[in-house]
């Protein structure tokens, strides 16, 4: 059967699959997975979760909630959903791709396409030719007096930087955990020949170890931009504080723990603060009348015209 086609649900918590254990799930297991787990994917859509995010959003909604079955942040809990979620998935009761790794990605050596032959390779080779030729892009920022880099600790919360991100082509940066002096170095190294005021913001945890990682960006900065060809360079710490923690009622001190509209918004407004939105629809304008031109050539130079039909 292939991989990803779905099966018709089975009995959540029976069976005996590798991972999971015989027997049903118990009372407040049944109730956090069928009720609560679903209602935070319905809630979060289109966007992908990690268990770390739905750990604490099950937190907040059963407190909310006061019902029967509180939530409460342990490690037992932890493992438990970690466990059950695999049986949810595996029982077809949640889809696989609502809940992501984003920490664990294979090192490409082959390429795992089908066999094909030489014509086959000219017309894929000039498709994709002339796609790149159609997507004409220049550095959007280049007019601008800033130049802002947005870096987390946590790369699971990828896809809502992108989200909040996706009209802003800013360089995104996850550390993954605190950050090696020897990136900051090549970092440097990166950025040395920037002419323009640097902006990096911050987004790491509220505990000790988050606020570090904070402390080490602007030490790192003063230490290799403390020079007077350099750009001047701020860092800027947006999440997490306690007083946001405060604000929203959060349990506990991790950035998956800020409810997703508000991290969103909080990022995009992060950014808007720094970014000439006139100088930017310029920008924007230049390369749609660039890609106008190239278009026209591509029609002259006939290039779609040129894929092989030989046998």
């Amino acid at each position: 059967m292939p991989l990803l086609k779905l099966k018709r649900p089975r009995k959540l918590g029976s069976g005996a699959k590798r991972g999971t254990k015989k027997g049903h799930l118990s009372e407040k297991w049944r109730y956090w997975i069928m009720n609560v787990v679903p209602q935070i994917l319905k809630e979060t859509e289109p966007y992908p979760l990690t268990i770390r995010q739905i750990f604490y959003r099950l937190i907040v909604n059963t407190k909310k909630a006061k019902g029967k079955f509180t939530f409460k942040k342990s490690e037992g809990n932890y493992d438990g959903l970690c466990k059950h979620l695999v049986q949810a998935r595996q029982a077809n009761w949640i889809e696989w791709k609502r809940i992501v790794d984003m920490g664990r990605k294979p090192t490409y050596k082959e390429w795992l396409g089908k066999p094909t032959s030489a014509k086959d390779w000219w017309n894929s080779w000039l498709s994709n030719f002339v796609d790149t030729l159609k997507t004409f892009n220049s550095p959007m920022f280049s007019n601008q007096e800033y130049l802002i880099e947005v870096w987390s600790e946590h790369e699971g919360l990828t896809p809502l930087f992108l989200e909040a991100l996706k009209d802003y082509p800013v360089t995104v940066y996850f550390t993954q955990g605190r950050n090696s002096w020897s990136n900051f170095y090549q970092t440097a190294i990166r950025l040395k020949d920037v002419k323009r005021h640097i902006i990096i913001l911050h987004f790491a945890d509220a505990d000790k170890y988050g606020m570090e990682m904070t402390d080490d960006l602007k030490e790192a900065t003063q230490f290799f931009w403390f020079h007077g060809e350099s750009p001047p360079i701020t860092v800027e710490r947006v999440a997490l504080s306690n007083e946001q923690v405060t604000k929203w009622n959060l349990p506990d001190t991790q950035l998956e723990a800020i409810p997703i509209t508000d991290f969103i918004q909080l990022i995009r407004s992060a950014v808007e603060k720094y970014v000439d939105k006139d100088k930017l629809a310029e920008t924007r304008r230049e390369i749609a009348e660039k890609q106008a031109q190239i278009n026209k050539w591509i029609l002259d130079a006939n290039l779609e015209g040129l894929t092989r039909n030989d046998e």
